[in-house]
């Protein structure tokens, strides 16, 4: 008997099925009439085994190891700029690589943010990191953002002042 696994499979939020080519002295058999399977209906990423069992004449089980791959899934940091003196902001995150309309919510974790960057830091550029998700069905990859701090614009208003001469 051999087997040839027909697809490669990731992750996409629904139930899938191995697909498999099984021969026999180069015969292609045919699932139902000549053998069964059984662990093939699974949905999240993982590893899982197959079980092949023959029918009829084709007797005997034998099984096989197959993998539904994890989806990547990227968060990015969103860039901020501010004026020297503002207080640090609110960091934000960009997501792109969900399926099936799944959002944030099915990560585990809290998202985590750290950046150099205090209220009254010097103007200049500041990296923003993000961390702390996990999932078993993403593959999760951070891209950093900046705090782009710019320098305050100070200036003197000197109009509508009159002075009168007292001697001093």
């Amino acid at each position: 008997i051999r087997i040839e696994k027909a697809d490669s499979l990731t992750y996409n939020g629904q139930e899938q099925i191995q697909k498999l080519n099984v021969y026999y002295d180069g015969v292609l058999l045919t699932e139902g009439t000549h053998y069964t399977l059984s662990g093939n209906e699974n949905t999240n990423a993982g590893n899982y085994t197959l079980t092949i069992t023959g029918k009829g004449t084709f007797q005997g089980e034998r099984t096989i190891d197959y993998v539904i791959n994890k989806v990547p899934l990227t968060v990015t940091v969103n860039n901020e700029e501010i004026t020297y003196g503002d207080s640090v902001p609110a960091y934000s995150v960009t997501y792109s690589g969900f399926v099936n309309d799944e959002t944030k919510d099915v990560l585990r974790g809290t998202l985590v943010f750290n950046c150099g960057y205090a209220q009254f830091s010097n103007a200049g550029n500041y990296d923003i990191t993000a961390t702390g998700y996990e999932s078993d069905n993403y593959g999760i990859t951070y891209i950093e953002g900046n705090v782009k701090v710019n320098k305050k614009v100070v200036g003197l208003d000197w109009s509508n002042l009159i002075f009168t001469y007292n001697g001093n």
